[in-house]
């Protein structure tokens, strides 16, 4: 018996992210799209969204709504990750239409959640998330698109580079996406 049965490949690095079904989808749908009208978006490169409202403090309310209409899925998230505590710092509203995308970017730090408002799996584009570690026999980034659905929500560390691909439906896809803080 050879000694090289004795050895195993594992991997030295992971990187966590969790995929929810939201609970409710219906009701907490209705409560998002109430709020998502009080918050005007604009357009901002090839999106359409809130965010440089919100960082500009021009919106800080109802972040503690958005908080307790996701309560479930933020426990789930910080007892999945075993975190002690977490904060929303902030959320905002993203819409692309026919052509929109978002390009490359991070949220900075901490764990950022996506959650998919409008979304058809058949026609949209799910965000696609790149590798920050080059492939070792390759030496390219790899690429990791979740399938998602409408209703369905993601966490994931916010330094982790990401972007949409150009919308190519008359559909519009809207998704909110919120920074945590966590300890």
């Amino acid at each position: 018996m050879s000694n090289l049965n004795r050895f195993n490949v594992s991997s030295m690095f992971n990187i966590p992210y969790l995929h929810l079904e939201i609970d409710c989808w219906d009701v907490k749908k209705e409560k998002i799209n109430q709020i998502m009208k009080s918050h005007e978006i604009e357009k901002f490169g090839e999106v359409l969204t809130s965010y440089y409202k919100v960082i500009n403090k021009q919106i800080t309310s109802d972040v503690n709504l958005i908080s307790q209409i996701f309560k479930d899925e933020l426990n789930h998230m910080k007892q999945c990750f075993n975190f002690n505590s977490y904060l929303v710092k902030e959320f905002w509203f993203q819409e692309q239409n026919k052509d929109m995308f978002h390009g490359v970017h991070d949220h900075g730090s901490g764990i950022s959640a996506i959650c998919y408002i409008e979304y058809d799996s058949e026609t949209h584009t799910a965000t696609e998330f790149i590798s920050p570690f080059l492939d070792p026999f390759k030496f390219t980034h790899s690429n990791f698109v979740p399938f998602v659905k409408s209703g369905d929500m993601i966490f994931f560390p916010s330094n982790l580079l990401h972007f949409t691909s150009p919308n190519k439906s008359k559909k519009s896809r809207r998704i909110m996406s919120m920074n945590i803080e966590v300890k």
